[in-house]
């Protein structure tokens, strides 16, 4: 009778450890793994991509940790996309411009000056969750937002006649188009080579927005500066797909409404940083140009053709890019951004 008595006891207390055990393990936090090629000093990791993380731990009491790993350290910035597609990360941030020809009617949001990013980013936002992510089917997209994109040059550039024969790094099919309008020649190369690039005379100029200068120490081989913002290519936040749809519903809810909020920190970000960089500028002696209101209409007339060349373009490929088109427009005249059309 003791010895019945004995086993029951140990099999109760074995019992008793398997559903510690088993409720354990099942506390423990959802652990995401969160990459970024930018350095983590860059105001957008501090500021954006860490206060996701932080947002998603508090907001969700804990039952998901987000570990971050910046400056490449999973891979490189032109794989970020196809990193979070195979899940070599759950989430990375990344440029759409990084992987051209895959979302062809995105490339919409990229044909516009917008010069504000405020403005640009709500507009884009608007566009992009009408039509464009469902051009996205092998990724969770959590966020987007469009900086304008400014240039940086060796040679003043105040008119039309100016960009005539540079040599400007961009990035993307449509920027690539638009400083060929202008009249330059487009240099495709990573942003890493461009300091390089800069300083040995092999480009006279490169587009990027002005506040992530500093972030590539730009301002060290950079003479002048033209506010102009020639195109916004889109800047987005991706998580892998079997992750997504592995989170329960709550946590999933919680995590879209970070990513609402992440909209504006991005917004945030990049206002809070433009006072830090004129500064740093100054300091540096670079003189920063704007165009007048008329020099910047010859500028929209001269690619204002390139609007009707990526309709044709969609349409050949059998995609609703006319709808597209006229939706952004009407978006874009709501947020009293020329389309210059």
């Amino acid at each position: 009778m003791r010895r019945v008595a004995f086993c029951y006891l140990v099999i109760v207390l074995a019992l008793g450890w398997i559903t510690v055990g088993l409720t354990s393990a099942s506390s423990a936090p959802i652990q995401l793994r969160y990459s970024t090629y930018l350095s983590p000093k860059h105001h957008l990791v501090r500021n954006v991509y860490n206060r996701w993380a932080e947002e998603v731990g508090k907001r969700t009491g804990g039952r998901v940790k987000v570990t971050m790993f910046p400056a490449g350290t999973l891979g490189k910035a032109v794989d970020h996309y196809d990193m979070a597609a195979k899940g070599v990360a759950d989430v990375t941030s990344t440029l759409f411009a990084f992987t051209p020809g895959r979302h062809p009617l995105n490339t919409v949001v990229e044909l516009a000056f917008y010069g504000d990013h405020d403005k640009g980013t709500r507009a884009v936002n608007e566009i992009f969750w009408k039509h464009l992510y469902k051009e996205f089917t092998d990724v969770k997209v959590l966020f987007v937002w469009n900086p304008p994109q400014d240039i940086g040059s060796n040679k003043p550039i105040r008119t039309l006649e100016d960009m005539a024969g540079l040599k400007i790094r961009t990035t993307g099919a449509i920027a690539v188009k638009m400083i060929e309008a202008l009249g330059a020649t487009a240099v495709s190369m990573p942003i890493t080579e461009v300091y390089t690039s800069m300083e040995r005379g092999v480009i006279d100029g490169f587009t990027l927005i002005i506040n992530s200068w500093p972030g590539y120490k730009l301002n060290e081989v950079t003479k002048y500066g033209l506010k102009v913002g020639i195109t916004s290519p889109t800047n987005m936040a991706l998580m892998n797909l079997k992750t997504w749809h592995s989170l329960p519903p709550d946590i999933q809810k919680i995590i879209e409404k970070v990513n609402a909020d992440a909209v504006q920190w991005a917004i945030d970000s990049y206002n809070m940083q433009s006072g830090t960089t004129d500064k740093l500028l100054k300091k540096a002696g670079i003189q920063i140009f704007s165009l007048s209101q008329a020099e910047l209409a010859r500028w929209k007339k001269r690619t204002k053709p390139l609007w009707d060349e990526w309709l044709a373009e969609m349409q050949a490929k059998g995609l609703p890019a006319q709808k597209v088109r006229d939706d952004f427009v009407e978006i874009l005249k709501k947020y009293d951004l020329d389309p210059h059309l």
